[in-house]
């Protein structure tokens, strides 16, 4: 039986009319919730004083062409701050999931859903807001954000720990990657088999959206099939 949230944390981009509500598949949760949903789309929010995200000159400039990319991928990671975590989030996503390091300047494609990275330190937690608030507005409509990806920076959040659960009602879907000793461990991420449990429901729960969430990747496997 599903236990109830005590106190919900509202969505502070959300409009009081407006529900969230999921926007691809059911959340996978259990006793160690790891994923939270939050608005589907953009609220109409205020545009914040100093954007985040300044979306790349390719994709707002008719003169600047856009870069050539041997394939569209399944997703596109990008760290909303330095030591965010991009890359090794990316790398436990695998084959299709590329790293395009902090902000947008390296973006690949339009076509392939974003899933931002950040850390649950203040400074991350305060970018995720203004980034929501960015998002909220209107202001991202040029790309496609999957959700967010919170990286814990202790083993404890504490004082953090109320913060966090409001930055994950931001996004359409948040994920709650807690301390991992593996990942502090290694200099890269850690093979397939050993990962933890909520790593996997993780790795399982972002890829099936991302999936969703790509045409393209559903007309390949339309092909496939056919063929």
């Amino acid at each position: 039986m599903r236990r109830k949230e005590k106190n919900p944390v509202a969505n502070p981009f959300l409009a009081p009319e407006v529900r969230p509500s999921p926007i691809q598949a059911p959340s996978q949760q259990d006793g160690g919730r790891f994923e939270y949903e939050g608005a589907p789309m953009p609220t109409g929010a205020p545009a914040p004083a100093n954007p985040v995200l300044r979306l790349p000159l390719w994709m707002v400039s008719p003169r600047v062409a856009p870069p050539r990319i041997p394939t569209v991928p399944l997703l596109q990671v990008v760290g909303l701050h330095g030591g965010a975590g991009a890359t090794t989030v990316a790398g436990l996503l695998g084959q299709g999931v590329v790293d395009c390091g902090v902000g947008l300047d390296w973006l690949w494609t339009p076509s392939a859903p974003v899933l931002l990275v950040a850390r649950t330190h203040g400074h991350g937690l305060d970018l995720v807001r203004r980034t929501g608030q960015q998002w909220a507005s209107g202001g991202l409509n040029q790309i496609r954000i999957l959700g967010l990806v919170l990286v814990a920076d202790l083993p404890n959040l504490g004082a953090q720990k109320r913060p966090a659960e409001s930055a994950s009602r931001i996004f359409p879907v948040t994920w709650r990657l807690d301390w991992e000793e593996e990942l502090r461990l290694n200099p890269g991420p850690p093979h397939p088999d050993r990962l933890s449990s909520r790593m996997r429901r993780i790795r399982k729960s972002v890829l099936a959206k991302a999936e969703l969430a790509s045409p393209h990747i559903h007309h390949q496997q339309q092909q496939a099939r056919s063929s």
